[in-house]
């Protein structure tokens, strides 16, 4: 994946391809092999393709999901239904969400000593900031630089957004991106409401 530099050296925009510096050379990942001479864009959506063909994807980004969104210690089996549900989909993010949210697990219980989720200590901290209203004064920041590289985790500062899906689900949530907002509606009539929000980290 070489080629791929900083615009300005500023994270927060997509980096760009200096054809010059890539290594055109075939290259083998996961067992499968990228041809030669092709140009580091093509070799980049080859990447992705290997990487969502590959049959623990769909497992770990469940797992992932399921962690971050509701428990900290998923069953196997509700694993397996969120990545079969994400499989069946063709790698669709809003199948995965659904999936995640509404299985018959994605409960709470005070009584399960093993049940709920364990914010990340940074979120907490950053809750406490938010409920007490506390805001940054103009020109500063949370962290100083050298701890955050160019504010990249600098709290109630940074930027969220997340896109995990092969290059044929890129293609048709760009086509139907305007319907997504600001409501994300399933065919079973649950609906997910976006709020533009900024993330700790």
């Amino acid at each position: 994946m070489t080629g791929w530099k900083l615009r300005n050296d500023d994270w927060q925009r997509p980096m760009t391809m200096v054809q010059d510096l890539h290594n055109q050379n075939a290259k083998t990942i996961l067992g499968t092999t990228i041809v030669q001479g092709q140009s580091g864009e093509e070799d980049l959506e080859a990447f992705i393709d290997i990487l969502c063909g590959h049959q623990n994807i769909a497992p770990f980004i469940a797992k992932f999901f399921i962690r971050k969104m509701v428990t900290s210690n998923p069953s196997h089996g509700y694993v397996e239904r969120v990545a079969n549900a994400f499989n069946n989909s063709g790698l669709e993010m809003l199948a995965l969400i659904k999936a995640v949210l509404t299985d018959d697990e994605a409960t709470y219980s005070r009584q399960d000593e093993h049940d709920g989720l364990v914010r990340d200590p940074l979120i907490v901290f950053q809750h406490g900031l938010r409920a007490l209203n506390v805001k940054l004064k103009n020109n500063y920041t949370m962290l100083p630089d050298a701890f955050s590289w160019h504010n990249r985790r600098t709290i109630l500062e940074g930027q969220a957004s997340f896109t995990i899906t092969n290059r044929k689900s890129r293609q048709r949530m760009s086509a139907s991106k305007a319907s997504l907002r600001p409501n994300l509606s399933s065919t079973t009539g649950t609906t997910f409401t976006t709020t533009t929000a900024k993330s700790p980290i």
